[in-house]
């Protein structure tokens, strides 16, 4: 059975990362204080970056990680004056 909407997992190795390979490239990569028990939290709580679980393993994509580290980006609206 294949859904609609089913994220394959990547092919490339250097893309597929465990949680704590995951928080070490945000870490080194955005100098985000990040640790793979912060991500096990986020996921918890349904928040943080997309993930994919397989099986029993739960594997990040970089270009998932890269993409929520954007979205955190807070927008300040000018004062009107």
């Amino acid at each position: 059975m294949i859904l609609a909407d089913a994220v394959p997992v990547p092919t490339d190795p250097a893309e597929r990362l465990l949680p704590r390979q995951a928080a070490e490239y945000v870490r080194d990569r955005y100098r985000i204080r990040m640790t793979e028990g912060h991500l096990n939290q986020m996921r918890h709580q349904r928040r943080g970056p997309a993930y994919l679980r397989v099986g029993r393993w739960i594997i990040y994509r970089r270009t998932d990680l890269d993409l929520w580290v954007s979205e955190q980006t807070v927008r300040i609206k000018p004062e009107a004056g």
